[in-house]
C-alpha cells in the first residue's frame, strides 16, 4: 500500500517560524520513512500563485 501527504494552505499566510517548524516535521518524517525503507520519494509542488483552480 501506498501513500501521499499533501500539505496545501496558502504559503504567505504563513510566518517564517511557522514555515520552518513545518519543513524541521516533514524533513523528521522523511528520515523516519527512510530509516524503515518506506520512502519512495518527494517533489515540491509549484506555488499556489500559479496554480489554476476549476
Amino acid at each position: 500500500m501506498k501513500y501521499i501527504l499533501l500539505i496545501y494552505s496558502d504559503e504567505n499566510a504563513w510566518t517564517e517560524s511557522e514555515l520552518q517548524q513545518c519543513y524541521a516535521k516533514s524533513l523528521q518524517l522523511t528520515q523516519e520513512l527512510q530509516a524503515n525503507g518506506q520512502y519512495l520519494g518527494a517533489s515540491p509542488l509549484h506555488s499556489i500563485a500559479t496554480a489554476t483552480s476549476i
